[in-house]
């Protein structure tokens, strides 16, 4: 993806997806250096581990399961608790993380919401609550409540059950129903070993060494050299090609065709059907030299040194001395009389007319689907070549092309370009990829100006172009007359067209369909084959349509290709 100039500005990372069913609210940072975060909604508890970028989600415990409204969470510092607000139940719901326990403390009020959570020095613990309007012109209420945990009296066995206890059967024995350490026994998952368990480990999760049936798991632990695929393994001990979470570590030839490849045969070698760089081998313009080719330079052209036959061209490229007829070469090598591509004369490109052809593609469907075939014609005017191989490239207008938008359903895209002045670099090293970025501000039409960044990208190849154009657009309805020349259009905007990548994206966009981002590439045109029809050449170009009536904020593309 290009590099955009806003986010070199930015430092914030995204570092893992929240697994809430609704409703993550206010964050609070533990001790450890985890974080908690409240499901308003969906009754639940996250904890967010940043060293191993995992959740955990616990569900709270108030009743009805699943429809508590945590507004609120904090972290005890001296104890390690985490306190959480229970608006829909009335109640402050403690957590202890070592031993994954909820303790629920009901308020002495009702209310309709609990809000923020203070701790005092003696280790009490505050919050405040808040009533909406009972009826009109009646204030709501609100109160601030104390919570003091006072230390509890007996001991676990002495048959009385409290703060702390789930259960107390004046024993300190296990497997009677209430454990020794007074919790309720419910069978394989409470954390006490009875009966046919082999194993009880307090939670009904697999792959922790005791299974949800209680049973001991071999092989379950990263680093214990036994692969579990049960468990998520891919490999075990981790090593070079394993990390410490016994995934597998992609490279090509270890027999697994990963992303980016199209192939994996096991091996690093070539002519056998997929390459050492685990490329499909397909003969000749595949990139890999086999059998009788002389070359093979990845591609089916002609007149770059290896023709599309895999034969070494001979003369091919202006400046080695020979003329090429057959690779548009009318003198070589460049000098008095002949021009820096190669051709007699004084360099001047000329007139290139592009009768397309091309696309119009929208972010409310992708680059994948269409929204028109565009129809038109444009006249580009290249100048001399320069001495450092770049010539002037300039469209004078007004010139109009149209798109009948999925058919003519929607109407027809009409488009008026007044100017165009750029450049093409016959040689290449030009970088030519552009980024239009525009801040939405949100739903409505803001009318914020886009910003435009060009000269972006890696150095671009021969025959990289660039135009900095004025133009304008408009939509026709459906049962309008399709004369574009006839519309009205509202006043020219900057736009750029580029053989390189174009991308268009909104800051603070409100897309109704799509992502509102759009990237697309053109293709570089040849100096050489300049004047030729049909011959090598597409330029893209963006822009952007705030508050569209179907789809809101949209990017757009028009790609050019006779």
């Amino acid at each position: 993806m290009i590099a955009s100039p806003f986010a070199r500005k930015q430092a914030f990372v995204l570092i893992s997806s929240i697994t809430f069913s609704d409703g993550p609210r206010r964050l609070f940072t533990g001790p450890d250096n985890t974080v908690w975060v409240p499901a308003y909604g969906a009754g639940e508890l996250g904890h967010f581990d940043p060293a191993s970028e995992t959740w955990t989600v616990y569900t709270l415990p108030t009743e009805p399961v699943g429809q508590e409204l945590p507004y609120d969470v904090s972290v005890d510092r001296t104890t390690g608790d985490v306190w959480i607000t229970g608006s829909n139940s009335d109640s402050l719901i403690r957590f202890r993380p070592a031993s994954e326990e909820f303790t629920v403390f009901p308020l002495p009020t009702n209310a309709d919401f609990t809000r923020e959570i203070e701790f005092g020095p003696d280790g009490s613990v505050w919050t405040c609550t808040s009533d909406q309007e009972i009826v009109p012109d009646v204030p709501g209420t609100g109160r601030i409540v104390r919570l003091v945990v006072r230390d509890r009296v007996g001991v676990c066995g002495d048959a009385i059950a409290q703060l702390g206890e789930g259960c107390d059967d004046g024993n300190a024995a296990d497997c009677d129903g209430c454990s020794a350490a007074c919790t309720v026994e419910s069978g394989c998952g409470d954390g006490v070993r009875c009966g046919a368990e082999a194993c009880d480990d307090g939670n009904t999760a697999d792959c922790d060494g005791c299974s949800a049936t209680c049973a001991i798991e071999l092989g379950s632990a990263c680093g214990d050299g036994t692969v579990s695929a049960a468990c998520g393994e891919e490999c075990d001990p981790p090593g070079t090609l394993c990390t410490e979470q016994c995934q597998r570590v992609a490279v090509c030839g270890d027999g697994v065709t990963s992303a980016g490849e199209a192939c994996d045969d096991g091996n690093v070698a070539d002519c056998d059907g997929c390459s050492a760089r685990c490329t499909v081998e397909s003969g000749c313009g595949d990139g890999v030299r086999c059998a009788t080719e002389a070359c093979d330079d990845g591609n089916a052209l002609a007149c770059d040194g290896c023709s599309p036959t895999c034969t070494v061209e001979v003369g091919a490229a202006c400046g080695d001395g020979v003329v090429n007829p057959a690779c548009g070469e009318e003198c070589d090598p460049p000098g008095a009389g002949c021009s820096l591509i190669c051709t007699a004369g004084d360099g001047v490109l000329g007139t290139r007319t592009l009768s397309f052809g091309g696309s119009f593609f929208s972010s409310a469907l992708g680059t994948a689907v269409p929204l028109g075939s565009l129809a038109g014609s444009i006249d580009l005017t290249g100048g001399t070549i320069g001495a450092a191989g770049v010539a002037p490239v300039e469209l004078v207008g007004p010139t109009y092309f149209s798109a009948p938008i999925l058919g003519g359903q929607f109407g027809t895209f009409c488009v008026r370009i007044d100017h165009c002045g750029g450049f093409i670099d016959c040689d290449g090293g030009t970088p030519v990829d552009t980024l239009m970025v525009q801040d939405s501000n949100g739903a409505g039409r803001n009318g914020l100006p886009p910003t435009i960044t060009t000269g972006l990208g890696d150095a671009a190849p021969a025959g990289a172009l660039q135009l900095d154009c004025q133009q304008s657009f408009v939509q026709l309805g459906p049962g309008e007359d399709a004369d574009c020349p006839a519309a009205a259009y509202p006043p020219s905007a900057r736009i750029i067209y580029t053989t390189g990548a174009a991308e268009a994206f909104f800051l603070n966009g409100n897309p109704k369909v799509g992502s509102g981002a759009i990237r697309f590439g053109g293709e570089p045109f040849s100096c050489s084959g300049w004047q030729t029809t049909d011959g090598p050449g597409q330029l893209a170009g963006t822009f952007l349509v705030e508050e569209d009536p179907q789809a809101g904020d949209t990017a757009n593309l028009a790609l050019i290709d006779d």
